[in-house]
C-alpha cells in the first residue's frame, strides 16, 4: 500500500470513528454493553468467515486473510475508537446527551485494544518468531484472535449484565 493510500485509509477510519462516536453520543442514554456486544458479534462473525470451509480449503484465500484482512482489522480496531473519542468529545462540546459516555467507553475500548492489536501484529501481520512465519500458522492465529475477541467481548457483556 502506498503512503498516500495508507494516509487516506487512516483518515477514513478516524473519520468513520468520529461519525460513529458523534451519532452514538446523540442517543438519549447510551448503553455501553450494547455497543460492546455489537463489537463482539462483529469479531465473531468475521472469525466464522475467516475460519469457514471456503477459506480453509484455499491457500489463496488464507493469504488474502493474512496479508490484507488482518492488517485492515488491526488498523480498524485501533483507529475507529480514536475517532469515536473525538466524536464523543464533539458531542460533549455540543452538549448532546451521551457525549461523555461515548468518550469514556471509546477510550477504554481503545486502551484495551492495544494489547490484542499488538499480539495480532506480532503473530499475524509481522510475525517475529520464526515458527509463526508460515502462512497456516499466521492464518490460525488470526482466526484465534478474532474468535477470542468476539467471544471475550460477549462474555464481558454477559458478566456486566449479570452483576448489574
Amino acid at each position: 500500500m502506498s503512503n498516500r493510500t495508507f494516509f487516506f485509509f487512516v483518515a477514513l477510519c478516524i473519520g468513520l470513528g468520529v461519525v460513529a462516536g458523534y451519532e452514538l453520543s446523540t442517543l438519549p442514554k447510551l448503553e455501553p454493553n450494547k455497543v460492546l456486544n455489537l463489537a463482539g458479534q462483529s469479531y465473531t462473525f468475521l472469525a466464522v468467515l475467516v475460519l469457514s470451509e471456503l477459506i480453509t480449503s484455499s491457500q489463496k484465500w488464507r493469504k488474502v486473510c493474512v496479508d490484507f484482512v488482518a492488517p485492515f482489522v488491526m488498523w480498524f480496531s485501533s483507529l475507529i475508537p480514536l475517532g469515536a473519542i473525538l466524536g464523543g468529545f464533539v458531542g460533549q462540546l455540543l452538549k448532546v446527551s451521551s457525549g461523555k459516555a461515548v468518550s469514556a467507553f471509546a477510550f477504554s475500548f481503545w486502551l484495551y485494544s492495544l494489547i490484542p492489536v499488538s499480539i495480532l501484529n506480532e503473530t499475524v501481520t509481522f510475525p517475529v518468531i520464526p515458527a509463526l512465519k508460515a502462512l497456516d500458522s499466521r492464518w490460525r492465529w488470526f482466526g484465534l484472535y478474532l474468535l477470542a475477541n468476539g467471544v471475550g467481548f460477549q462474555l464481558a457483556v454477559a458478566v456486566r449484565e449479570l452483576i448489574a
